[in-house]
C-alpha cells in the first residue's frame, strides 16, 4: 500500500487483520519494539512505515512460503562479508557432543573455529536460513553445563573460482546479530581462500539433500 501511495485508517487496518482496534494497537507496538515498523505522529493520527528490517522480514516469509510450496530442490545463494567473532567458536567446535554429530551427518570433522559472515544486500536474515536447515543437534550436558541445540545446513563458500564445502550453523543461543551467520568446514577457510575481514564471498546453501553430497 505504501508503494501505491494508499492510506488506511486504524479501523480499516484492524478489519483487514481480523483484530479489534485494541489488539491492532498492541501488535503495532510490538512490531515497533522489534524494529519491524516505525511510527510517527502526523496531523489527524500516525504514520506507520516498514523499516528496512521489516522489508527483510517480509522477504524472509515470502521465501519460506516458496520453499514450503515448491517440490523442487532450491539452492539459496547470497553475498556476505567476512567479519571477526569473539573466538569462542573454537571451543564449541571441539566439544564431542557437536563433533560426533557433524562427522556423522556431514562426513567431516570441522576445523576448530567458525567463519563469521555478515549478510550483504537485501537477502533475508539468519532466521530464514535457519528455517530451511534440515539437520539438527539436540542440546546435551557437558561438564555440568547445558550446551544448546543447533541446526545446520550444507553450504559452499566461494571466492572467485575457489570454493570450500562445509555447513552454516545456527546455534539456539547466539550473541550474533540476525545478519551474521557462522560457517564451518574441514579446513581453515580464511587460509584456504586467503580471506581477511571485509572481503566479499558468495555463500550457496543446499537446504535439502543433493546428489552432489
Amino acid at each position: 500500500m505504501e508503494k501505491r501511495g494508499e492510506i488506511i485508517s486504524s479501523t480499516k487496518l484492524a478489519n483487514a487483520a481480523g483484530l479489534s482496534q485494541q489488539e491492532t494497537a498492541r501488535v503495532l507496538r510490538l512490531l515497533e519494539s522489534e524494529g519491524i515498523i516505525s511510527r510517527s505522529l502526523v496531523k489527524g493520527g500516525q504514520e506507520v512505515t516498514l523499516t528496512e528490517r521489516g522489508m527483510r522480514f517480509l522477504e524472509s516469509v515470502r521465501l519460506q512460503l516458496e520453499d514450503l510450496l515448491s517440490p523442487e530442490v532450491k539452492n539459496v545463494s547470497f553475498e556476505a562479508l567476512v567479519s571477526s567473532g569473539l573466538g569462542d567458536g573454537a571451543y564449541y567446535m571441539s566439544l564431542e557432543g557437536y563433533l560426533t554429530e557433524f562427522v556423522k551427518k556431514l562426513g567431516f570433522k570441522p576445523f576448530p573455529g567458525t567463519l563469521n559472515l555478515k549478510i550483504a544486500g537485501n537477502f533475508p536474515n539468519r532466521d530464514y536460513l535457519a528455517s530451511i536447515a534440515k539437520y539438527q543437534i539436540a542440546a546435551f550436558v557437558h561438564e555440568g553445563r547445558i550446551m544448546g541445540a543447533l541446526k545446520f545446513a550444507r553450504a559452499l563458500v566461494s571466492r572467485g573460482e575457489e570454493e570450500v564445502p562445509g555447513a552454516l550453523i545456527f546455534p539456539e543461543r547466539t550473541h550474533h546479530p540476525n545478519d551474521v551467520v557462522e560457517f564451518i568446514a574441514p579446513v581453515k577457510v580464511r587460509d584456504q581462500l586467503d580471506l581477511k575481514d571485509g572481503d566479499s564471498v558468495v555463500v550457496r546453501v543446499i537446504p535439502r539433500f543433493s546428489p552432489r553430497w
